[in-house]
């Protein structure tokens, strides 16, 4: 190994021994690229730093492993990156020695600011190789010997990436209706797998979905139709997904997969026609048999809604009519509600046997049976879909059915009526007000009232009688007319009274320009 000038040694010896990158070094290859190792390490890849010189035997001797380590390691686009740093030579000599022994990873050459790293990290010979580590410390130093094998003395701190690790299985969805598996991946690797295909397979190998050849590597964010060629209701739980290259010879990957992986669109109600047994996300696409076509009738007027007969619960009571004419034994209602409350629960909304047998015309009652952890709100609206179970054992077609209607009952609806208990017609019961409390008073001359401009029909309620100039005083720039029930009129701007003094417990017709807010009679 080549030792620096002691000039150089007796330098370097005051420079820090905890070196680090920091955030604002930025240095240019001998390709004129922009090298900034910290944005390298903050990817979370090592950096591996090759201390050479081009005028320096034994660096020649080693360059053509280093260049092959930076190729097995994934030529800088995996976990590690190479970079050269030389000591004293020109980019013009720095780029003749990366042809000379086939290499193209980055190179700083000694007079741009190779010399300054080697400063920097106190690098006083070389050959030499400092691997740091994305935290930004030196994990490992490598002598001559170790750089001359250096793939496999770089193999004890760093393992290069399988493909595979590349491929991302970001989601996977079946559509029963176009007869798909939809694979989205992330490839984080350019145009990886040439002609990629992927296949999906059960544990006994049997091909459950293939996907047609893709003419396009893997890059990025890609999408891969999988053509189903069995029944996803079928699948086993343990599955398998294989990537292969090259139009479908060679495997490339496998993955291990669960079904619940797989979001499966379909019909999830097992009460429909078309239930599909390993579908976990409902698409919508549930068809039922209609219970009103079968001959079953949902009294939907004559709902109630009551306290339990045991315990502190309540029951929904639903009646129906059995239309047909034959008798159904142990019918089966289930009860889905649309609506539930935090703290609701419902006993037998999944299985409630309402009655056995249940006759041609005859009308039975299911009740749900309903308990509330917390007081039911002011003007609930439950809302329920019905569903009739357990038919076909009489003769019907279809084992299940669902009433098409959705039952709306109010379990707490508001009591009109007086809420204020001042007043004499005032309902404890009443949970919203009606706006018709009655009132009655000794001292009604402290009430006011607030009168809109033009015609307005006012009562007299003062203690005593007034005269009708004193009363409207107050007012008697707004006041156009007053009339009592006679027809005489009160005229002020004729300075003419014709009713004379206002009467306790009688009515008056008033016209004035604008409105009055607070209009009291019995305070001129």
């Amino acid at each position: 190994m080549k030792t620096l000038r002691p000039l150089l040694i007796a330098f370097l010896t005051y420079a820090s021994s905890f070196a680090q990158f920091t955030s604002d070094m930025n240095f240019t290859d001998i390709y004129g690229n922009t090298i900034n190792p910290t944005s390298i390490l903050n990817e979370g890849k090592h950096i591996y730093l090759d201390f050479f010189s081009t005028s320096c035997g034994v660096c020649n001797s080693v360059a053509s492993e280093v260049a092959n380590a930076y190729e097995y390691y994934g030529s800088n686009n995996e976990n590690v990156f190479f970079l050269g740093v030389e000591y004293n030579s020109s980019i013009s000599d720095c780029l003749n020695f990366a042809n000379q022994h086939n290499s193209d990873f980055p190179i700083i050459s000694g007079q741009q600011e190779g010399i300054d790293i080697f400063n920097l990290f106190e690098q006083s010979g070389y050959p030499s190789g400092r691997l740091i580590n994305p935290e930004g410390g030196l994990e490992a130093t490598f002598s001559y010997s170790e750089i001359a094998n250096l793939t496999e003395s770089l193999s004890n701190f760093i393992s290069p990436i399988d493909n595979c690790d590349l491929v991302d299985l970001l989601s996977m969805e079946v559509n029963s209706q176009n007869g798909a598996l939809v694979l989205n991946v992330f490839t984080d690797s350019p145009y990886l797998i040439p002609y990629p295909t992927f296949t999906l397979s059960n544990s006994n190998g049997d091909l459950l979905a293939q996907e047609q050849l893709n003419y396009y590597g893997l890059s990025g964010e890609s999408s891969h139709n999988l053509q189903l060629l069995t029944d996803p209701s079928s699948w086993d739980s343990n599955l398998t997904i294989e990537l292969y290259e090259g139009m479908n010879d060679g495997l490339v990957c496998s993955f291990d997969i669960s079904l619940a992986a797989i979001e499966i669109n379909g019909c999830t109600d097992d009460l429909a026609m078309n239930y599909m047994l390993n579908a976990n996300l409902d698409d919508g696409s549930c068809i039922y048999a209609a219970c009103n076509y079968l001959g079953f009738e949902l009294l939907a007027s004559d709902i109630s809604f009551t306290e339990a007969n045991f315990g502190d619960g309540y029951t929904l009571n639903i009646p129906m009519v059995n239309h047909n004419s034959i008798w159904l034994a142990y019918p089966m209602s289930e009860t889905v509600i649309l609506n539930p409350l935090d703290g609701m629960s419902c006993e037998n909304c999944d299985f409630n046997v309402f009655g056995n047998p249940w006759g041609s015309e005859e009308t039975l009652t299911s009740n749900v049976s309903l308990n509330f952890s917390t007081p039911i709100p002011e003007d609930y609206e439950l809302q329920v879909q019905i569903y009739l179970t357990n038919l076909s054992n009489n003769g019907q077609e279809y084992e299940s059915c669902q009433f098409n209607q959705i039952v709306s009952y109010n379990l707490n609806p508001d009591t009109l009526g007086c809420t204020d208990d001042e007043a004499v017609n005032f309902d404890p019961a009443a949970t919203q007000d009606d706006g018709y409390c009655l009132y009655t008073s000794n001292n009604c001359g402290d009430i006011s009232i607030n009168i809109n401009g033009g015609w307005n029909l006012v009562g007299f309620s003062c203690g005593e009688n007034i005269d009708a100039e004193i009363a409207f005083n107050p007012y008697i720039n707004r006041l156009i007319i007053a009339k009592d029930y006679l027809g005489a009129a009160y005229l002020p701007e004729w300075n003419f009274n014709g009713i004379g003094t206002l009467e306790r417990g009688f009515g008056y017709q008033i016209k004035i320009s604008e409105a009055i807010n607070e209009f009291n009679l019995c305070n001129p």
